[in-house]
């Protein structure tokens, strides 16, 4: 079994620095640090290939033309093995010294049912909330969905449990939410919930999180995909109120881009297009416009 830190990139040669040191600080060096560059055209090549029998662990570098972070991420899946264990880790992204060691540990205790491992991710500004205590086990889509926690999530995966699990990828886009591979993920099995910091991160104007109604608009067939299953998993898996404030949001954010895109082909139901459109329109205002 092999631990691999995945990052994908694209033009963060300098965020990757600080990330680099974090890991050669790490009480632990049995993992590889898989970085996939997406079509880079900064410093980022040259500085991996210097990094050559300096640093304390191993490097692989996988350049790729530019496709996004799903295509990438699609990339670094092909390339691991089924009997290894991975996590993505953000070019501006950072680890605690014994993140390593402690996820190592966490792995080895994971039944044979469970796909993973979820750690909550710390913004440097505060610790953030977690799972109820009573909560073990949990897909990454009822994080958010059902307990209402709008966090970011360090997630290690079994590369076992996602041999047939890739992203989709349509021509001209280039963003993809992972989500989508997530509820594919929740059809297999469940994560192991570990309230433990060990992975910090700050979000950065260029960063994929505060441009998200951007990339949306401009990646809308993967963003009507995303919509579709994200319907799918609520049906399936909230019930009550809950159910019905989600699938609200759902279809609000879904009208809302069909009022931003006019000439895309979606299916629509009339009904509920009457219905909501007020509703979506101001949706479409604040988030598209």
């Amino acid at each position: 079994m092999k631990f691999y830190i995945v990052t994908p990139t694209y033009n963060r040669c300098q965020e990757l620095k600080k990330l680099y040191q974090s890991l050669q600080s790490q009480t632990c060096h049995e993992f590889s640090w898989l970085v996939v560059d997406d079509g880079s055209s900064d410093q980022t090549q040259d500085w991996i290939a210097s990094l050559s029998g300096v640093s304390q662990f191993d490097i692989i570098y996988l350049p790729k033309e530019n496709g996004g972070k799903h295509t990438a991420y699609n990339l670094a899946l092909d390339y691991m093995a089924e009997s290894d264990y991975h996590m993505v880790v953000d070019s501006d992204d950072w680890l605690s010294d014994e993140a390593v060691s402690l996820i190592l540990k966490d792995i080895n205790s994971l039944s044979q049912e469970e796909v993973g491992l979820v750690y909550p991710k710390s913004p440097v500004s505060q610790r953030p909330s977690w799972l109820p205590e009573q909560v073990t086990q949990v897909s990454i889509p009822e994080i958010k969905l059902k307990y209402g926690l709008a966090i970011e999530t360090a997630i290690v995966i079994k590369n076992a449990s996602v041999k047939a699990v890739r992203f989709p990828h349509y021509p001209n886009e280039t963003f993809l939410s992972e989500e989508i591979f997530y509820i594919a993920l929740s059809e297999i099995g469940k994560f192991r919930a570990i309230n433990r910091e060990l992975y910090y991160f700050e979000y950065l104007a260029s960063g994929l999180t505060s441009n998200i109604f951007t990339l949306w608009k401009n990646n809308p067939q993967g963003t009507f995909l995303l919509f579709k299953e994200r319907e799918q998993f609520i049906s399936k898996n909230l019930v009550g109120k809950n159910k019905f404030l989600e699938m609200l949001k759902v279809t609000l954010n879904k009208e809302a881009l069909r009022i931003a895109l006019p000439n895309m082909q979606v299916k629509k139901n009339r009904f509920k297009k009457m219905l909501l459109r007020p509703l979506a329109y101001m949706v479409y205002l604040k988030r598209f416009k």
